[in-house]
Order: structure tokens, then C-alpha cells, then sequence
């Protein structure tokens, strides 16, 4: 990130310094600079770009961390409460198998 801003201040600087501190213009040494300045451009909005990605692929992790403890959660709750309704299936299957 800081090289891509450096390539872009570099790079307006020397347009400057070609176009208004010299007596004659350059016009393709203009002209290289600002194609090398669009450049520098287009590589740093690649580079943030590239790490806002990342920061939103961190956090996706960390989400799916949380989902998998909460469905973990869930679960457990799930099988106590289903050992639970088997007990009481068994208590009231005894029951029925007393009354008759």
C-alpha cells in the first residue's frame, strides 16, 4: 500500500517538475509520467481493493466461528431434550403396559 501511494505522489511530482519548473516541455517525457501515473493509480486501488477483500474474508471466518459454536449449542440442547421425551416415552409406555 505504502509503495502504490509513493509510485502515485512520485509520479504527479515528476509531471510537475516536467511541465511547469522547465523552460521547454518534454511532451513524450510528460506523457510517459502520466501514463506511469495512471498506472500507479489503477495498482493502488488494486491494493485496497485486494485488502478490503481480505478484511471481509476475516470476518466471514470469525462468522462462521460463531455459527459453528452456536449450532453446536443447538444441537446439545437437542439431545438433552431428546433423552429427556425418551424417558418419558418409556415412563408412559410402562404406565400403559400397567393398565393393562
Amino acid at each position: 500500500l505504502k509503495n502504490a501511494a509513493a509510485n502515485v505522489l512520485r509520479e504527479t511530482w515528476l509531471i510537475y517538475k516536467y511541465t511547469k519548473l522547465v523552460k521547454y516541455v518534454n511532451t513524450s517525457k510528460v506523457r510517459t509520467h502520466q501514463r506511469k501515473f495512471l498506472q500507479a493509480i489503477h495498482s493502488l486501488r488494486k491494493v485496497k481493493l485486494d485488502q478490503r477483500k481480505l478484511t471481509d474474508n476475516v470476518n466471514a471466518v470469525s462468522d462462521i466461528a460463531r455459527l459453528q459454536s452456536s449450532v453446536y449449542d443447538i444441537v446439545a440442547q437437542m439431545l438433552s431434550n431428546q433423552s429427556t421425551l425418551e424417558t418419558k416415552f418409556h415412563d408412559l409406555d410402562t404406565r400403559v403396559m400397567a393398565l393393562q
